[in-house]
C-alpha cells in the first residue's frame, strides 16, 4: 500500500510541474483527472499510462473538450479510450470535470 500510495503521488506532482504552463482552472482539471485516471488503474489493475497517458491528461486539461468530436482532436487518444473513458474526459464544463473525476468516481 505505502509503495502504490507514493507511486500515486509521484504521478500527481508530475501532472501539476506539466501543467504549470496552464491557467489556473486547467491546472484544477489536470489535478482531478490524474486523481481520476489512478482511481481507474487501481480499480482496473491497469497501469495508470494503459488508462489515460499523462501527456494526453495534460492536453485534455488543456483544450477541456465539451463534446466527443472534441475530444476526438486531441492527439494521443485512441478511439478505445474515447468509447471506454469518454463520459468522464468531455463533460460540458470544467467544474464538471472536477466533479466527474473526483466526486463521482
Amino acid at each position: 500500500p505505502e509503495i502504490l500510495e507514493a507511486a500515486a503521488t509521484a504521478a500527481v506532482q508530475k501532472i501539476q510541474l506539466g501543467a504549470r504552463g496552464l491557467d489556473q482552472t486547467c491546472q484544477s482539471v489536470a489535478s482531478s483527472l490524474v486523481v481520476w485516471r489512478e482511481r481507474m488503474a487501481q480499480t482496473h489493475d491497469r497501469p495508470r499510462e494503459w488508462i489515460v497517458p499523462s501527456n494526453t491528461l495534460l492536453q485534455i486539461a488543456g483544450a477541456l473538450p465539451r463534446t466527443v468530436r472534441e475530444l476526438k482532436t486531441i492527439p494521443g487518444l485512441s478511439q478505445s479510450e474515447i468509447k471506454h473513458w469518454g463520459k468522464a474526459l468531455h463533460p460540458h464544463s470544467p467544474f464538471e470535470y472536477i466533479d466527474i473525476c473526483v466526486v463521482r468516481v
